[in-house]
């Protein structure tokens, strides 16, 4: 079964921003695609996604992340504001590079728990550290995804930082 992606929205950041949006998603598609390149204003940071602009809602995940030299994993149980998602690239990393990386939302319109991947890839310095991370997350949604917001949490993303939301249909 083909599947076809027809972008939403897309917002590229005229200057650094705190928080980016996007609202009013509409209920058309089977499953939503959200692709981004990232950099903070300061540190390496972990970004995290919102629906919904519900917070607390209860959100699980398992992360594998990897350095080139060994890789570690981690679980979580949390009620937490949003599902945190690899890194990003700090203002420390080589000079006009940017972490990128996807979210996966199957299912977006359907009420319940939904399963969310995430892979990115980031520098965290100049010199040596380079990271990849893929993600397993599972929210306990109440609702279908109407909005999503990407926050670098006290930071923020600079000016360039780009995000690409698509919708998938199967066809």
């Amino acid at each position: 079964m083909a599947s076809t992606y027809t972008l939403i929205s897309s917002q590229v950041l005229a200057s650094s921003a705190g928080t980016v949006d996007f609202v009013s998603i509409p209920q058309t598609y089977t499953d939503l695609v959200l692709r981004f390149s990232t950099r903070s204003s300061n540190s390496y940071i972990l970004p995290s996604f919102t629906t919904n602009s519900t917070g607390g809602q209860y959100y699980s995940y398992t992360a594998l992340l990897g350095d080139g030299s060994s890789a570690t994993s981690t679980r979580a149980n949390l009620e937490y504001n949003g599902v945190i998602n690899g890194g990003t690239n700090a203002s420390t990393s080589t000079a006009n590079t940017f972490a990128n990386g996807e979210l996966y939302i199957p299912n977006y319109t359907v009420v319940g728990q939904k399963s969310i991947s995430t892979f990115s890839v980031a520098e965290n310095n100049s010199s040596t550290a380079q990271y990849i991370e893929v993600q397993a997350n599972l929210i306990n949604a109440s609702a279908a995804v109407t909005s999503l917001s990407i926050s670098p949490g006290s930071q923020y993303f600079v000016q360039y930082s780009s995000f690409y939301l698509y919708g998938i249909s199967s066809s």
